[in-house]
């Protein structure tokens, strides 16, 4: 993170399970890191998303929320206007409709509880398949 100047990192598939925080060293540099994980609560190692973040992000931030093991929420100190940013880890197109409707759903409902003046960014891994080996665009991606 250091190395590439990056304040925050939105992560998924951390199959850690419960939800909390835990402080890593970076043995090369001895810089401390934050990680924010919500994971599962049984112990399958399904799922889960997190935050890392440096020391400077930290002392910013201003909220925590383990929504699920697919969903988290931080709330960070900002100027004009605070951040919030949501980490996302969504169902394979081969999960049930629930599964992805609940999902989707849960995800809405997280938006929509966002404080209308802040910033909201949301990040992760959406599962969303393209190119010309998912048969959805083989038709229109083989025209080009």
């Amino acid at each position: 993170m250091e190395k590439y100047n990056i304040d925050i990192l939105c992560i998924s598939e951390t199959r850690i399970s419960g939800s909390g925080s835990i402080v890593i060293t970076a043995p090369e540099t001895l810089h401390q890191f934050h990680f924010f994980y919500s994971g599962i609560e049984d112990n399958s190692g399904l799922h889960g998303v997190g935050f890392i973040m440096n020391q400077r992000t930290r002392n910013a931030l201003l909220e925590w929320e383990p929504v699920s093991c697919r969903l988290a929420r931080i709330r960070l100190k900002g100027n004009p206007a605070n951040v919030s940013i949501v980490s996302t880890y969504a169902p394979t197109r081969d999960a049930t409709e629930t599964t992805k409707d609940d999902f989707y759903g849960e995800l809405q409902q997280l938006s929509s509880s966002i404080a209308a003046r802040d910033y909201l960014i949301v990040a992760g891994d959406f599962n969303a398949r393209v190119g010309p080996s998912d048969q959805t665009t083989r038709q229109i991606l083989e025209k080009f």
